[in-house]
C-alpha cells in the first residue's frame, strides 16, 4: 500500500499505519510531497509496525516483490 501525503500526514503515519498493521500488510509507504522522503512501515505485530525507516534516496525493493528494484527519487517527485 502506498499513501501519497501532503495533508494529510498525520493521519497517514498515525491512524492508517495501525489500521494496515491490524490488517496484517506486510509493508506500507507513505510518500511525504512536502519533504520528498519516503516513509517505510514493515513487520506488522500486533496491529503495530515494528520498523519504520524513512528514505531519501536509494534503491528500494518491496517485500511482496523482492525482484523489483524501486528508485525512491522517482516515487517521491
Amino acid at each position: 500500500m502506498i499513501e501519497y501525503s501532503n495533508t494529510s500526514l498525520e493521519k497517514d503515519l498515525q491512524l492508517k499505519s495501525k489500521i494496515y498493521a491490524r490488517a496484517n500488510l506486510v509493508e506500507y509507504w507513505v510518500v511525504n510531497l512536502k519533504t520528498k522522503t519516503l516513509i517505510v512501515f514493515r513487520d506488522p505485530v500486533e496491529g503495530e509496525y515494528q520498523s519504520m525507516q524513512t528514505v531519501t534516496r536509494a534503491l528500494i525493493c518491496p517485500v511482496s516483490f523482492p525482484g523489483v528494484k524501486l528508485e525512491v527519487k522517482r516515487l517521491v517527485q
